[in-house]
């Protein structure tokens, strides 16, 4: 007699109850969905047809499961009889065929109704347009992949359901690799209308549909993450039941064979089956409404009489035109016109529409692709406003104070509101930084790999401010870059889940990439906002108080990665909860996002800036020769001031990436006599840099920025000399102290550079920016000294790039403290 228990290691009850439930409801939804766009509507479209086509491939994914239950999916593999393994086999290869081109499908069709229903509207359309060539391109290249995953391609449904190393690709593990693309698209496809429906006036009853179609959509996001906790329960039992081989070529892990795959992925394929139909009941629900409306009118609150009709139509408050910009024929002005349509006959949400009149007609009630967007504004209707840069009002007269002329009571909300994302940048380089040791401890990754990782997240700070930022900021303005950039991290820490559980370095670097271009985004608007937001005069005090939150932010998180999330990492399998971790962070930065969206953001044109920086235009340094003659530069001092602090960034960022990439090295290599920990030392240093730059906040109220930072500076290259000179404790309080005074040099460095810049201020931010590439470039040049070092101590000997590198980073605060047009330029102005 057969169990049924999990327990006893048979999940096929659930496995087929989960299946055909899914596939049976999403039917039901696909048939009403057909009959209220054929019958009552009266048109098919192209999101229509997908929506059959979707489903149809769930059948077939939904059926194949259904079959391998029968055969042995949920079942373990010595339970399983030999004759039932050919069709086994031939099962589990069309659920690994099926999904992909199923899923591809579903959320075609959903970006297909967007494109048709918001197709005014030019952000959502490239939008759209973007994630549908990411689903398309990453469906049809999973799909091929899964087609051909075996060597040759018969041998993926011929014989036992094991994957063997030498003919087949381990499909637990691509399919894993491949869910970070699906749980991304999810959630971009589920925020992309929200800024547009989310404006409409509706009745109460049709705000609920709107809160539950996205619930829904939410749901289905949370059925994906579900998929992916099995996927990697699925994986780490591979690694649990087998040693892991590696190869020492290239440091790439493999997973090994598995050999109970129709036991450990059965569950996988229920929430994949789940997940699929869920995604089509998503792209149903909208024109269900209509359906309801003729067989539960009173569902809606609707009537059957004309009358009640026409003030239902009337009622719905502001339609889709009053929130989607129209095109607009020669402006008459410089500026950006604002768009503001009123009250017609227009549905709200085509498929959440105004109910169609139930009285009989034989014409088509009219399809959304049919509307008029332009029709004029009726008298006396509230309307609601677009502004073509991309923000909405709700008030047409309003007027958008400039950035630079808010007062300093006005600027407290904006910065407060940026401040979070200088913390959670603050949180995440700790973060990434701690949590990758450990990954490289875990797979017993060298010295070199790590040093490569760390480039390649410093890689993302040149990439991202050079080729991205400034060109969005420029032309969409802070707002809509902050929210870019959050949306590039949470893509990237999506990315590091499948790496963490395979070990896979390649991976690691290219999700390090990612979330450096997008943490440099978040600092390059975030930074440049909070130095324009408000008063001139206290440009610095603001930039070094947002730092000093991100430092403590910063402090926290190290203790947390270390005393927490990474307590207890021997191997592989302990690493869960540092993914999860990365998850939840997406998860909350995509919230963030999504509430910045909703903020209203004051913005500057580089027009002003060019206006605010009219004083130091055209003003050339002079030097005196020691002849007595007297030489004025060719260049404006701007350029002269860009230029040396430029060089003394660069110099400054590579000092730090050694002495962040080899603190606790340094540390231990001093042989002091502390009860301390490298790691809690460590800790010490950063919770230094806080307490510097609060110091240096407090010294900039009654002192100019610019002598702070020629004394930071000064400071900064006579430790790190004698930092080369000492041992034992004294040599780690020198390390400690290179932290302390190295902190307030960045905040003061980027603003007294950015002072007078004009209309370049926003290119300008974006090179000055770039140059923390140089902390991944530094560490490199480090360790290669330490290889030939002849020194006792090659990791203190090491160090001597750093002081290098603290002495000629010194001539730009010299320059601006001792060149009377370079003091005018950086002097604090009311």
């Amino acid at each position: 007699m057969h169990t049924t228990s999990v327990e006893a290691g048979d999940c096929r009850g659930r496995v087929l109850a989960g299946t055909i439930t899914a596939v049976t409801v999403s039917g039901l939804f696909v048939c009403t969905h057909i009959i209220s766009r054929r019958i009552i509507l009266r048109k098919l479209c192209w999101d229509d047809y997908m929506v059959v086509l979707a489903w149809l491939l769930s059948f077939g994914l939904s059926l194949a499961i259904c079959y391998g239950t029968s055969k042995g999916i949920g079942l373990h593999l010595a339970r399983i009889p030999p004759e039932w393994l050919p069709e086994l086999r031939k099962s589990i290869y069309a659920c690994a065929v099926l999904y992909n081109p199923a899923w591809m499908v579903t959320k075609t069709s959903i970006l297909t109704f967007y494109l048709r229903v918001f197709r005014l509207d030019r952000f959502t359309v490239w939008s759209s347009i973007i994630i549908l060539v990411i689903v398309c391109s990453s469906g049809i290249v999973l799909t091929f992949l899964n087609l051909f995953q075996c060597r040759p391609i018969s041998a993926g449904w011929i014989g036992a359901p094991i994957d063997r190393s030498n003919l087949c690709i381990n499909i637990v593990v691509l399919y894993l690799s491949s869910a970070p693309v699906n749980l991304i698209t999810d959630v971009a496809i589920l925020l992309l209308p929200i800024r547009i429906v989310t404006r409409l006036h509706l009745p109460r009853r049709q705000k609920a549909i709107l809160v539950f179609t996205f619930a829904l959509g939410a749901f289905v996001i949370a059925v994906g993450v579900m998929r992916i906790a099995y996927l990697e329960e699925a994986v780490l039992a591979q690694i649990r039941n087998e040693d892991v081989s590696k190869k020492i070529e290239g440091r790439e892990l493999r997973l090994p064979v598995d050999k109970d795959m129709p036991y450990d992925v059965s569950l996988s394929y229920m929430w994949s089956a789940v997940e699929v139909n869920v995604g089509i009941i998503f792209a149903c629900l909208p024109s269900l409404k209509l359906l309801a409306a003729r067989v539960f009118p009173w569902v809606l609150g609707g009537s059957t009489s004309t009358g009640d009709g026409d003030r239902r139509r009337h009622s719905s408050g502001v339609q889709l035109s009053q929130v989607i910009p129209l095109r607009t024929g020669n402006s008459t002005t410089n500026t950006a016109a604002t768009i503001c349509t009123g009250n017609d006959n227009i549905e709200p949400f085509p498929r959440l529409s105004s109910l169609p009149d139930t009285h009989h007609s034989d014409k088509p009630i009219p399809d959304p692709d049919s509307i008029d967007f332009s029709q004029s504004t009726s008298a006396g209707i509230t309307t609601t406003c677009y502004n073509p840069s991309g923000s909405f009002v709700t008030n047409r007269n309003r007027e958008s104070k400039s950035l630079i002329r808010l007062t300093v009571k006005e600027s407290y909300r904006p910065i407060a509101i940026v401040t979070v994302l200088f913390l959670i940048s603050g949180i995440v380089y700790v973060w990434i930084t701690t949590i990758n040791g450990y990954i490289q401890k875990v797979s017993n990754a060298s010295l070199t790999q790590t040093i490569q990782l760390q480039a390649f997240y410093y890689a993302g700070y040149l990439f991202g401010p050079l080729c991205i930022t400034q060109f969005i900021l420029k032309k969409f303005g802070f707002q809509l870059t902050m929210v870019t950039g959050l949306s590039i991290f949470a893509v990237g820490c999506m990315m590091v889940w499948p790496s963490a559980v395979l070990l896979s370095t390649p991976g690691f670097s290219l999700s390090n990439f990612v979330i450096g271009v997008g943490i440099s985004t978040i600092e390059m608007s975030a930074i440049t906002f909070v130095m324009l937001c408000g008063p001139a005069i206290y440009a610095e005090i603001r930039f070094l108080c947002a730092s000093v939150i991100a430092r403590t932010g910063g402090v926290v998180s190290c203790v947390i990665a270390n005393k927490v999330l990474t307590k207890g990492v021997v191997d592989a399998t302990s690493l869960v909860n540092t993914q999860w971790a990365y998850l939840s962070l997406a998860l909350l930065v995509v919230l963030l996002a999504v509430l910045i969206s909703y903020m209203r953001l004051f913005e500057v044109s580089d027009a002003e800036l060019e206006h605010d920086a009219a004083y130091i235009i055209g003003e050339r340094q002079v030097f005196t020769l020691p002849c007595g003659k007297t030489y004025v530069c060719k260049w404006d001092v701007v350029n002269t001031t860009f230029v040396l602090g430029l060089i003394s960034a660069i110099c400054y960022q590579g000092a730090q990436g050694v002495i962040d990439f080899f603190f606790n090295q340094y540390v231990k290599s001093m042989a002091g006599n502390s009860r301390l920990s490298a790691v809690d030392i460590g800790l010490i240093g950063r919770a230094a840099v806080a307490i510097s730059r609060f110091l240096a906040l407090i010294a900039c109220i009654f002192f100019e920025p610019r002598l702070v930072l020629l004394h930071s500076y000064v400071a900064l290259a006579i430790v790190s000399i004698l930092s080369l000179t000492v041992e034992g404790n004294t040599g780690i309080i020198m390390g400690v102290l290179i932290r302390f005074f190295g902190g307030p040099i960045w905040p003061l460095l980027y603003v007294n550079v950015l002072k007078g810049m004009g209309r370049s201020t926003k290119s300008a931010a974006a090179a000055i920016l770039a140059t923390a590439s140089t902390a991944g470039i530094s560490p490199g040049i480090a360790y290669l000294l330490q290889k030939h070092s002849a020194s006792v101590n090659p990791t203190q000997h090491s160090f001597s790039i750093m002081a290098a590198f603290a002495c000629i980073g010194l001539v730009f605060p010299i320059f601006i403290n001792f060149s009377r047009a370079a003091r005018k330029q950086t002097c604090r102005r009311r």
